[in-house]
């Protein structure tokens, strides 16, 4: 079996640990059941906003290279999933709109040139080295008439006049992405609908929300040529979760209209809110959409922390129903940015301009641990730890392949004897760190 293990001094060591027999141990066991499946994984990824696209551009080729190997191969995070941004927010070099002009009752002015800059050019190159991605997008605001305080930050809402002109306008994104070879398959109605911010943002009450996916979204996908698009209400924080799926899926055309939901980490754990949306709704797909560490905690004492909260982000929400996680921002330079809010951030890979670097923070390391071996079309599968110190996850690939996850965020070593079956093996896990074990199937 083939461990790999990261922390504070290793970033994916690579060890092999030898098969066992399991006779009537009891203690200190990790147990895999790959015969007792649940959801299938989508995939993982993280966002590629106007900040990740201008950072990526003031690279050179190899730099470039690296950096798409690191995030879209087997080399590194092998990423599925990339969620773009439709029209500016607050990790933009400036505030835009596709469609301005409040007369302009035919649309004839909607364009998408300013993506043509940076954004689509990189998604390009991600479409190159990784065929098979797919692209989740989401909104931060209507364009500032449609909108009931005039202008694109601090909430407002979206006017009722304006619902179907909206949806026509997230058709019409459509349209011209795919025109471009980039098929968007996913949809979130608005990114962050409970929230008024500083940038760009706008609140939609649950039963608002539900009314715009229903009546006018889904529709303008569908006259489009999307009915093969899915849409995913919320997309906001977990404590609210299991009430936002509540109201969404309340009647048939909501669950016609609607395929799921999307969240961030922004408000805690709350993965019983996952695992009861799983539970009560379960054919409806659930994505982690949105995580960060906040505020440019750059603080290399805190290195281990950070990581540590990716990991147990993605653990958790797993293990307990999402169908896939998203990273915010793939890459920012070395400030944080650029973002014209200053609502500077970390990322796990970040281009220090000064010296031309692009850096690995030990989160990337972390990350990869859970995206590289389990991949698209996987199932999650039972898993149970003798303690609750080992944060555990386990899947079976479309190989056959078993994969299991163990975090350890405490000071303490643990011995683990990891069973499947009548099959064991042994390791230690060291305090602060985390292995990815994977084996084949039997016989």
């Amino acid at each position: 079996m083939r461990v790999f293990v990261s922390d504070a001094e290793r970033r994916l060591a690579d060890l092999q640990v030898d098969e066992g027999r399991l006779g009537d141990e009891e203690m200190q066991l990790v147990r895999v059941h790959p015969q007792h499946i649940r959801q299938a994984v989508v995939g993982f990824g993280g966002a590629v906003t106007e900040a990740v696209a201008l950072t990526f551009a003031q690279m050179d080729g190899a730099a470039q290279e690296r950096f798409l190997r690191l995030c879209f191969t087997s080399e590194g995070a092998d990423y599925s999933l990339v969620r773009i941004p439709i029209q500016s927010c607050d990790f933009s070099e400036a505030p835009y709109d596709y469609l301005s002009d409040r007369r302009d009752t035919e649309f004839a002015t909607f364009s998408i040139s300013h993506d043509r800059q940076a954004i689509i050019p990189l998604l390009k190159r991600i479409q190159q080295i990784k065929p098979e991605v797919e692209f989740l997008a989401s909104p931060w605001s209507p364009p500032a008439f449609m909108k009931s305080n005039r202008i694109r930050n601090a909430g407002g809402s979206l006017l009722q006049k304006h619902y179907e002109n909206w949806a026509i306008v997230v058709a019409l994104y459509l349209l011209a992405y795919r025109d471009e070879g980039i098929r968007i398959r996913r949809v979130t109605v608005q990114n962050e609908p409970h929230a008024s911010q500083d940038w760009e943002s706008c609140r939609f009450s649950a039963q608002e929300e539900r009314n715009f996916a229903v009546g006018y979204l889904r529709r303008a996908l569908d006259a489009a040529g999307f009915a093969d698009v899915g849409i995913l209400g919320w997309d906001h924080n977990k404590e609210r979760l299991l009430d936002r799926a509540d109201a969404l899926f309340a009647d048939e055309a909501g669950r016609n209209a609607i395929d799921g939901l999307a969240f961030h980490i922004y408000s805690g754990d709350h993965f019983d809110a996952v695992r009861e949306v799983r539970r009560c709704y379960p054919d409806a797909e659930l994505l982690l959409s949105e995580g960060c560490m906040e505020y440019s905690d750059f603080d290399p004492e805190r290195e281990v922390l950070h990581a540590e909260k990716y990991a147990h982000e993605w653990v958790g929400d797993m293990a307990a129903g999402a169908n896939g996680c998203l990273d915010w921002n793939l890459l920012l330079n070395e400030e944080g940015g650029p973002t014209y809010i200053r609502n500077f951030c970390d990322a796990p890979l970040m281009f220090d301009r000064r010296d031309g670097r692009l850096r690995e923070s030990l989160a990337f390391a972390y990350l990869v641990q859970v995206s590289r071996l389990l991949r698209p079309g996987a199932r999650v599968c039972a898993c149970s730890s003798y303690t609750a110190d080992i944060e555990t996850l386990a899947a079976v690939n479309p190989d056959r392949s078993c994969v299991c996850v163990m975090l350890n965020r405490v000071d303490r070593e643990y011995p683990v004897v990891l069973t499947e079956g009548n099959r064991s093996w042994c390791m230690d896990l060291g305090p602060h760190a985390i292995a990815t074990a994977q084996w084949g199937p039997q016989g």
